[in-house]
């Protein structure tokens, strides 16, 4: 058996990931191909907590992800928020005091598991402007 991974659509903050098992039976015969479920992720690179209704709260959006935790640091390297499945929304308060937190740059490091039990980690950076 030989695995072909193949990523169909990646960003920093979007990916798309299909994985083929391809099977090769003869060099003359059959060769059968099939595809594993996709999962998507989107995580949000930016979004803007003022008050104004637009773009207020930030969401994890994902499919096939059987369970995520998304972590976000401040420049301390102190968690401010953890988001997961079960809580995907974030309105950019601090989860100390619920204070809002200040503008600008904060690390993310994001780690889910698939329906197909694979386990997926990625991390980088989110921009909040006030």
């Amino acid at each position: 058996m030989i695995l072909l991974h193949i990523t169909i659509f990646a960003t920093q903050m979007n990916w798309i990931i299909t994985i083929f098992y391809i099977t090769i039976l003869s060099l003359c015969g059959t060769i059968n191909v099939r595809a594993q479920a996709n999962y998507t992720v989107q995580l949000p690179s930016i979004f803007t907590p003022n008050g104004d209704g637009i773009n207020d709260s930030l969401y994890v959006t994902t499919s096939n992800i059987k369970e995520f935790t998304w972590s976000i640091y401040n420049r301390y390297g102190r968690i401010i928020i953890e988001l997961n499945n079960l809580q995907p929304k974030w309105n950019g308060n601090n989860t100390i005091g619920d204070q809002p937190t200040d503008e600008g740059f904060y690390y993310y490091t994001f780690n889910a598991i698939t329906n197909t039990n694979e386990a997926v980690s990625r991390h980088g950076w989110l921009f909040i402007i006030r």
